[in-house]
């Protein structure tokens, strides 16, 4: 029998036999009367798929060429490809519609785990942890109830605290003599000073914060260290806390907490010993980074977290840009090496590449400039390339940031949808 008669979702098909063994490999080049999609009786061979996506299908067989209708799902598409073993690639023709719903079903799907959270772990453990997810939305998410909004407050208000209160200790006005000197710290100022010891680190070390400061900070650190012990201890996916950047900077900004309290107690050895010192001085500079736990509120709102997905976005492109802009500084840098060669402003290349990036960035310092005609000439194309480097990254940055706006739209739309709930006025408005 020259041809094979099909019936995909109850429309039939008529194809030849020839025109199906033409591309050997895929399914129907394979059917034979032992196929259990087969019915002798009635001649035939039944697939329940798709019957419009089949002539997409069959066009394939016929020309050899796999075209996409603009009216079809790129997944569903795929589904059928892989179910008839056809591995063949989209014609060129029809790739941007292809690309472009691909490029579309990813954004959406990048907003959903924007916006996942640890909750539905607590669907796969036993009964009775009510308490456990109750306290876990109320830490994680700001805006679920009364009581979670109570608790972004007080946490807002503990990292103004302690910010502020690391801001004045390191003003001499809120810091006085320490008690273990009784008044008299001659002695060890001129140790230190005769140990080249600047006037900085001179004054850390014969004074303190006021003992108000010294309490509202130790304060804030109990507050911080108990509060990732709670959050630790009732996430229902122990395994993936430390995934997230945030919760491992959390433990890092703890552990240095709780070194810098251990290592104020020999505060004396630390500034006759460069290593302790080191490692001290490291610990309050990464104290200071409590201020991202703003963070973990601040994506909780929309804006927030479509920038960060955005700049996320962008991160290959801003990449190349800064290779550009190192490339650039580099070529000036020599550049103006060569051109002030007759004088003693640029004394080596690596200035010249300070001064490219001040120039490029349109800081301008002014701590080390050009003299000659031709070094200012340098100089005035080093800063007109600046100005045009620094364009690029806010079209890239803003030309993402208003694609993942616009499908975040569609994403509160279809949510809106799914949960048979009414579209408010801002999520029609796209």
């Amino acid at each position: 029998m020259d041809t094979v008669i099909l019936n995909v979702g109850g429309t039939f098909f008529e194809i030849s036999w020839k025109l199906l063994k033409s591309h050997p490999g895929t399914k129907l080049a394979e059917l034979s009367e032992n196929c259990p999609e087969f019915r002798k009786e009635k001649n035939e061979y039944y697939f329940d798929r798709n019957p419009e996506i089949f002539n997409v299908i069959l066009d394939f067989y016929r020309y050899g060429e796999l075209h996409f209708p603009s009216n079809l799902c790129t997944r569903l598409l795929q589904k059928e490809l892989t179910f008839w073993n056809i591995e063949s690639s989209m014609e060129s023709c029809c790739m941007h519609p292809y690309l472009k719903f691909e490029s579309q079903v990813k954004l959406l799907d990048k907003i959903k785990e924007s916006k996942s959270t640890c909750q539905e772990c607590f669907d796969t453990l036993p009964r009775g942890l009510q308490f456990r997810r109750r306290i876990w939305t109320i830490m994680e998410e700001p805006l679920s109830s009364k009581a979670a909004k109570m608790y972004m407050v007080i946490y807002f208000i503990v990292i103004l605290i302690s910010t502020v209160v690391i801001l004045l200790s390191s003003h001499a006005d809120f810091r006085e003599e320490r008690r273990e000197f009784n008044g008299n710290s001659t002695e060890m100022r001129i140790y230190l000073q005769v140990h080249h010891v600047n006037e900085k680190v001179i004054t850390f070390v014969l004074n303190r914060p006021f003992q108000v400061l010294d309490i509202l900070e130790r304060m804030t650190d109990l507050f911080f260290v108990i509060e990732m012990a709670v959050r630790f201890s009732v996430c229902p996916c122990k395994k993936t806390y430390f995934k997230s950047l945030l919760n491992v900077l959390d433990l890092i900004i703890n552990i240095a907490i709780i070194a810098k309290f251990v290592l104020e107690n020999y505060y004396i050895a630390i500034y006759k010993n460069q290593t302790l010192y080191i490692i001290f001085a490291c610990c309050h500079a990464v104290v200071i980074f409590r201020l991202t736990r703003v963070f973990r509120f601040a994506l909780q709102f929309s804006g927030i977290r479509i920038l960060f997905l955005a700049l996320w976005d962008s991160l290959k492109d801003l990449l190349v840009l800064l290779l550009m802009c190192l490339t650039l500084a580099i070529l000036f840098a020599n550049m103006i090496f060569y051109a002030e060669f007759s004088n003693f402003t640029f004394s080596n290349m690596f200035q010249g590449i300070w001064f490219a990036i001040v120039t490029m960035t349109t800081v301008g310092y002014g701590d080390i400039y050009p003299v000659t005609t031709l070094g200012c000439t340098v100089g005035a194309l080093c800063a007109l390339s600046g100005i045009i480097i620094l364009a690029v990254p806010i079209a890239i940055v803003a030309g993402n940031f208003t694609t993942y706006y616009k499908k975040y739209k569609e994403f509160q739309m279809i949510k809106g949808i799914q949960d048979d709930r009414p579209l408010t006025r801002s999520q029609i408005s796209i």
